[in-house]
């Protein structure tokens, strides 16, 4: 990536025009975990990363390694709960509780605004993610 002439009193930019564009979540041709990244990223990670006002210690940004995103992390409770769920259990999107929460709508849903309805592709798309991840070590 080429840098663009500085920001007035910034740091160089990357040049858009020579970025690689996202995957649209459903191009086929692309992996399933770089849609599911793309669409954590662009739903998610606004709160979700560090310094970000989300509670769960994640960092979903598209451009951070799979391994330092913590979705291989303890979990949270959910609403009205006590024990942690897993933020991803391998082979068991049902199980997991990044998709619960995307699944939910009412207390606990995510995302928690601006969202009546579960995003069903999103969701989907979440759930193939999961059945395909390898077991976190």
């Amino acid at each position: 990536l080429t840098l663009a002439e500085p920001a007035p009193g910034g740091d160089p930019v990357p040049d858009p025009r020579l970025a690689t564009p996202w995957p649209q979540l459903s191009d086929e041709g692309a992996s399933v975990e770089a849609r599911t990244r793309v669409f954590l990223d662009a739903n998610c990670a606004a709160c979700h990363q560090p310094g970000g006002p989300g509670n769960a210690r994640l960092d979903l940004r598209a451009h951070i390694p799979l391994a330092d995103t913590g979705l291989c992390g303890e979990g949270l409770p959910l609403p009205g709960g006590t024990e942690p769920v897993p933020f991803v259990v391998p082979g068991a999107p049902e199980r997991s509780l990044l998709w619960q929460r995307m699944a939910r709508r009412g207390v606990g849903q995510m995302p928690p605004l601006g969202s009546s309805v579960v995003d069903q592709a999103g969701l989907d798309l979440l759930a193939r993610f999961i059945e395909q991840a390898e077991p976190c070590p």
